[in-house]
């Protein structure tokens, strides 16, 4: 659990987008970097970042078993490599073809063993249709697990996170999508903590997210992110709270006075407990939604923040009516915890 900081680089979520591709070109095999998660270490001066890639595998049912698919991650900052991580990607039963549906099976589709450094760190594969222009309804590898670069970081310094065949694997055919970068912004104001991505309580069907996020959904199995931008002032409170990687449902954004570890609650986990005051609930649009637009009061107004300050908790539920793990109908982001100043 991340505590609270006044000045730190926290966590950063950023998306990989594809070129559009046409599925007769469709490969046999892809590997791409999904997610960059850069979080500040707690106890660590400001400044300190840990840096964590992780990457999606395509896997059809053309690829034969077994086959190598490893990879060299290399992690650079402003340009200059700075460490690179081998881990092996080996798919070891036939893959099971993915049907295009309505919203794409959520089905486990081959058995995949990711390691490093001889440790296995995820395993199995899922019929998934990512967002954005990709390659469509497929079997699709998440991977996420121990490998971190820790760095000292700046405003205005770029990570940029790089994949590359490891030897002995199969070549990289497709490889527009094999590197990403960000530029580390200035202060934000929200910790993340209380993910359902393993790390802590276990999700209610096993149905653990991506790393830093909520428990998967019937249409994402990477979950649901919230994150917080703007400045954590009461008087001049600028806070938004923007959720992503939901249905297009309604969402509820709250606020709690505590942080849970997580309780089990619908198809996640609650995070943000003790006195909850309802912010806003929006209408997703393309999986995402923010509080406050428009002309909705501030979050330090709507929160009834005291003009000296506190620290509160933040967390978005949203409606996913398929049936898909418990029989509620819902479920839950990570959670976001932000110090607020006078």
């Amino acid at each position: 659990m991340f505590r609270p900081l006044r000045i730190s680089i926290v966590a950063l979520l950023a998306l990989a987008a594809l070129a559009p591709r046409s599925s007769a070109q469709e490969p046999s095999w892809n590997r791409k970097i999904a997610d960059i998660r850069l979080v500040h270490p707690p106890g660590t001066p400001p400044g300190d970042v840990r840096v964590t890639p992780i990457f999606d595998v395509l896997i059809t049912d053309a690829l034969p078993t077994p086959s190598h698919l490893g990879m060299d991650v290399i992690v650079y900052l402003n340009g200059v490599p700075i460490a690179t991580t081998p881990i092996g990607v080996d798919p070891v039963s036939q893959v099971i073809a993915c049907f295009p549906t309505q919203n794409c099976p959520q089905t486990f589709c081959g058995n995949v063993v990711v390691t490093q450094g001889g440790t296995i760190a995820d395993t199995g594969a899922v019929c998934y249709d990512p967002p954005g222009d990709t390659f469509g309804c497929n079997c699709w590898l998440n991977g996420f697990g121990p490998w971190f670069t820790d760095l000292v970081v700046g405003p205005g310094d770029v990570i940029g996170v790089a994949i590359t065949a490891h030897a002995g694997s199969l070549p990289e055919i497709y490889t527009q999508d094999d590197s990403f970068s960000v530029r580390v912004g200035d202060v934000l104001p929200g910790v993340e903590f209380c993910f359902g991505d393993g790390s802590g309580t276990a999700c209610p069907c096993g149905n653990a997210g991506s790393i830093g996020n909520g428990c998967a959904n019937s249409l994402n199995p990477l979950g649901a992110n919230l994150t917080a931008t703007g400045t954590a002032s009461v008087a001049a409170d600028s806070v938004v709270l923007t959720a992503s990687g939901m249905p297009n449902s309604t969402c509820l954004f709250f606020q709690g006075t505590t942080q849970l570890a997580g309780t089990a609650f619908g198809d996640g986990l609650r995070c943000a407990g003790g006195t909850v005051v309802r912010l806003g609930t929006k209408l997703n649009a393309a999986g995402a939604s923010s509080y406050p637009t428009g002309s909705d009061p501030s979050i330090a107004v709507k929160g009834l923040i005291p003009a000296p300050g506190g620290t509160r908790t933040y967390q978005a539920w949203y409606r996913n009516a398929a049936v898909y793990c418990t029989s509620s109908t819902f479920n839950l982001t990570n959670g976001v915890s932000i110090a607020w100043n006078p």
